[in-house]
């Protein structure tokens, strides 16, 4: 907890923004809520596809890493965040199959969210 706080201390002081500390266990929801044929997903998949070069990466592989992605902007829009860093949890990982990275670059490709991992 007190590497958390040091952390959000440090940002407010510097840039001035508010921070909040959103549970793990808001994404996790929104990302039950999502599915393989969820459209959102889709559209994800087929955009991640058209503009990044994907090598050794399989289809199921793609499709758990957006399905996290359009979690992350789900939560993004509902806690109207200017701003996410996530920070990478093996729980989260296991849980998703999949790690943050794809939505953290949808999230700041759309321009409305700045999106990071928390680099330790």
């Amino acid at each position: 907890m007190f590497d958390f706080e040091y952390d959000k201390t440090k940002v407010k002081g510097a840039l001035g923004p508010e921070v909040i500390n959103i549970q793990i266990d808001h994404l996790l929801y929104l990302w039950r809520k999502t599915s393989d044929d969820d459209e959102e997903v889709r559209d994800l998949i087929r955009r991640a596809k058209e503009t990044y070069t994907i090598v050794g990466v399989g289809t199921q592989d793609l499709t758990n890493a957006a399905r996290v992605g359009i979690a992350l902007r789900r939560l993004a829009h509902r806690f109207r965040l200017d701003g996410v860093v996530f920070l990478g949890q093996h729980f989260v990982e296991a849980k998703t199959r999949s790690t943050p990275y794809l939505g953290l670059s949808e999230l700041h490709r759309e321009g409305r969210v700045l999106g990071s991992p928390k680099v330790t």
